[in-house]
């Protein structure tokens, strides 16, 4: 099996990395010249990313994923190639097909997380933070994230407008559920945040406030943009005339 655009067998020998990615390199490419089916293409493109090819781990993961699209890990794969490939907006979109897929994959959730806090999307950056407390109520960095993200908010409201927002006297679980029913997300998620803080260790608070931003991102019209076609292998179809 030859790489199209080198001339070169996949587990042929390249520059850079260390003795043991290299014997990996190997080991993979023959699994996958004996077995074009194999899983193993998502480990041979995580070895070609990180021995600093990261075009050769796309072409290696776009190939498996087209026989194998549902396969989360391969997926997840792709996107860290294209980001070390200087394409976050296509790491994104390969990260949001795979936690939609598998939204306990935590390492899925945490990349994204470092391309929503690069590329400056604060309310997709803080959902995510709240689905990685979900799984890891202990996740120090997910703490951090929105720590900063609250900051921002405060003061950005102004003090002002602080000192008019009565905030509830009453807050509990049922009360915000009340208000979410009501469609009140925004009142809903401020109460569930109160509850987080007095529990941070519960999971379920922070499963809920992830569900409550999402409804405010898609009810504000800031989720995602436009749907974008694609083929089985989930790769973007150009676009008609």
């Amino acid at each position: 099996m030859v790489d199209k655009r080198s001339g070169e067998e996949p587990n042929a020998s390249l520059p850079g990395g260390t003795d043991d990615q290299q014997e990996a390199l190997e080991r993979y490419g023959r699994i996958l010249a004996r077995d074009p089916d194999s899983l193993v293409f998502a480990a041979l493109a995580e070895v070609y990313r990180k021995k600093g090819f990261p075009g050769r781990a796309i072409d290696v993961c776009r190939k498996g994923l087209r026989r194998h699209p549902q396969f989360v890990s391969g997926r997840v794969a792709l996107a860290r190639a294209y980001a070390d490939d200087g394409k976050p907006d296509m790491a994104r979109q390969e990260l949001e097909k795979a936690v939609l897929a598998a939204p306990d994959n935590i390492a899925a959730q945490k990349l994204l997380v470092e391309i929503y806090r690069k590329g400056g999307l604060p309310d997709l950056l803080e959902k995510t933070c709240y689905r990685i407390l979900a799984l890891d109520p202990s996740d120090v960095q997910a703490r951090q994230d929105l720590d900063r993200i609250r900051e921002q908010r405060e003061n950005g409201r102004g003090r002002a407008e602080e000192a008019t927002a009565a905030p509830p006297q009453i807050v509990t679980r049922t009360l915000a559920e009340i208000y979410a029913s009501q469609g009140h997300f925004q009142r809903a998620f401020e109460m569930y945040e109160q509850l987080a803080r007095k529990e941070p260790a519960n999971p379920s608070f922070h499963e809920r406030l992830a569900e409550l931003k999402e409804r405010l991102i898609t009810r504000n019209g800031r989720a995602r943009g436009r749907p974008v076609a694609e083929d089985e292998a989930g790769e973007p179809l150009p676009e008609a005339e």
